[in-house]
């Protein structure tokens, strides 16, 4: 029978071990309560309650875009920068990697089992998270990036003619 958690943690686990462990490492209990702590006080909304779901939990003050290919375009913002990221749905999860370059997410990504993501530089200046819809969302600092982004532009301009009367 399949243990959909277990099974996989254990795939993200072996996916990982493929990579030196100065570039990619789960992070500490601590160092992902810290993680917890800025993603909530950061991005969530007020007095919000935890939901299953962290993407129901992001406050207002974000931009996104509906676009299966839109994880990839990230790359552009975070290469060359450390990243930790929280895999799956779950505010819960147990799945938060630290990436000393956002280079090696890129190339992890499309191996894990996971779609959602969602990843803060060190300082908590940005989010960006990807979700099972194909929603990619910015925060913070990223919001800059994703709104000058030309493939965003082109979205956004394809979108408005699609639904102009």
């Amino acid at each position: 029978m399949y243990n959909f958690i277990n099974d996989d943690i254990d795939k993200v686990k072996k996916v990982i071990e493929l990579y030196d462990d100065t570039n990619i490492h789960l992070l500490t209990v601590e160092q992902q309560e810290i993680f917890k702590v800025n993603l909530r006080k950061k991005y969530f909304k007020d007095k919000g309650i935890l939901s299953w779901s962290i993407f129901e939990m992001l406050n207002s003050e974000k931009l996104g875009v509906n676009d299966a290919n839109a994880w990839s375009w990230i790359s552009d913002y975070i290469i060359g920068k450390e990243i930790c990221v929280l895999l799956g749905e779950n505010y819960h999860s147990k799945l938060i990697y630290y990436f000393k370059n956002g280079v090696n997410f890129i190339d992890v990504y499309p191996r894990l089992p996971f779609l959602e993501f969602y990843l803060m530089d060190l300082n908590f200046t940005f989010l960006i998270g990807y979700n099972h819809s194909s929603c990619l969302v910015t925060m913070g600092k990223a919001i800059d990036w994703l709104e000058s982004d030309v493939r965003y532009v082109k979205f956004l301009d394809n979108y408005k003619k699609r639904n102009t009367l």
